[in-house]
């Protein structure tokens, strides 16, 4: 699959969109790669795009002082990344990397305001809350699971964002 070849129904909020608002969509939109480890946007970055991954998915990572850093959450296809926007701020709270390569669909802030129907809104939001509340669990997981169930629950968390069954994780990336 190429970025000039991609089906927007692969994404789920995209593909519950009614076909009018789509059509409104696309033209906006930029086919784009996500590459292996690339960071889409640093904590504290300014947020200058909205993604909508239809293969791959996209890890959302809290930095700490150190330069450790934590997930908090995992996006897919199943969602989308710029949660800040949703909320009129500028920065991210997150850095955004991509973790299994794939493809999405870029929107520039402006046009995802532009372009923001009541529809949307209804799609985006309880996805928001839904990545919130996985945030939440990470948490508790991360502090009171041992290292196998912790693996386990972040390995079912790629399959269910990818739906593949095998990832190019590296020994070193899982002890990571």
């Amino acid at each position: 699959m190429t970025p000039e070849n991609l089906d927007p129904s692969e994404n789920l909020l995209l593909a519950a969109l009614p076909a009018g608002e789509l059509r409104q969509l696309l033209p906006r939109a930029k086919p784009v790669t996500l590459n292996d480890k690339e960071s889409i946007y640093e904590q504290e970055g300014r947020v200058d795009a909205v993604y909508f991954p239809l293969t791959g998915a996209v890890s959302m990572l809290t930095r700490m002082g150190d330069g450790n850093a934590v997930e908090a959450a995992v996006v897919g296809k199943q969602g989308f990344v710029g949660f800040p926007v949703l909320f009129g701020a500028e920065t991210s709270f997150a850095e955004a990397l991509v973790q299994v390569p794939g493809h999405a669909l870029k929107l520039t802030v402006d046009a995802f305001r532009d372009i923001t129907t009541p529809v949307l809104t209804k799609l985006v939001l309880p996805y928001a809350q839904f990545v919130f509340k996985e945030v939440f669990v990470s948490n508790g997981c991360n502090r009171f699971h041992t290292v196998e169930q912790r693996i386990s629950r972040w390995l079912l968390a790629h399959r269910v964002r990818t739906y593949k069954n095998v990832f190019p994780f590296t020994h070193e990336f899982l002890a990571y």
